[in-house]
């Protein structure tokens, strides 16, 4: 079994860049946060969490203005 160590980032308020920065320094695999609302948001997480080298877990709110619009 391999168990990994990822960071939520319910709360944080840093910019994302410097965010993953951080947890790339630590040692973390990856990342707990929501799914963006914008589809150009979307993307640009994408973006960063690759050349990163982070993996992502979503969460996704199905109601409240939380969740992601169609593209």
């Amino acid at each position: 079994m391999e168990l990994k160590c990822f960071r939520t980032l319910w709360g944080v308020t840093t910019p994302w860049p410097q965010t993953l920065d951080e947890l790339q320094r630590v040692g973390c695999c990856g990342i707990e946060a929501r799914v963006p609302l914008t589809v150009a948001e979307r993307r640009q997480l994408a973006d960063r969490l690759q050349a990163s080298g982070l993996e992502y877990i979503a969460i996704l709110f199905s109601g409240g203005g939380g969740a992601p619009r169609p593209a």
